[in-house]
């Protein structure tokens, strides 16, 4: 296994932050952060395949309550002794909250080969305990993702002939200053 320069190019799935994979109910959206860390290059080689490694910490759906200003565990909450004249206005939401735990996504950074591993920390057990299994995991995925990667490789040059074959495409490649310009062939 080696680690790689961020010169070469990389390419990431969606990488689902949630502790359990949810899917949306009709006319419901679920909480996406698309600002998550995303590498700039291929993380690992095993051999001469790479393999990407994205870490995330989990999130998990939790009862919170609005009460002074800022949101609370709806179990942390106590309720103000009721005096005269006061009134606690409060309500609850759920909001998907860190929960420290991390996710490990394995995902090929190729492009056009879609294979990802996932392994996530338990409430039981933690990571650092499953390296040897998250090793040999990626170890035993060799060649199936060596094949993906193969057929993935002969589609996009077989879509990179169709498209030369095409005249406008074709003087686009050959004068790409004319497509900076706008000028028409």
């Amino acid at each position: 296994m080696r680690l790689v320069s961020s010169s070469e190019l990389s390419n990431r799935p969606h990488v689902d932050v949630q502790q359990k994979i949810l899917k949306p109910k009709s006319g419901e959206y679920l909480y996406n952060d698309s600002g998550l860390w995303s590498p700039a290059s291929r993380t690992v080689y095993i051999g001469e395949l790479a393999f990407g490694l994205t870490v995330v910490e989990m999130t998990e759906e939790v009862v919170m309550r609005y009460s002074n200003g800022k949101y609370i565990r709806e179990s942390e909450y106590r309720s103000p002794k009721a005096s005269r004249g006061y009134s606690d206005h409060t309500w609850t939401t759920k909001k998907n909250i860190p929960c420290e735990r991390l996710r490990v996504v394995i995902h090929s950074p190729q492009r056009g080969v879609s294979w990802s591993l996932s392994f996530q920390e338990t409430a039981e057990r933690t990571l650092t305990q499953d390296i040897s299994k998250i090793v040999k995991a990626m170890e035993g995925s060799v060649a199936t993702l060596r094949q993906q990667v193969g057929e993935a490789a002969e589609k996009a040059e077989v879509q990179r002939r169709e498209l030369s074959n095409r005249p406008h495409v074709r003087r686009t490649l050959e004068y790409p200053e004319t497509q900076k310009r706008g000028i028409a062939l």
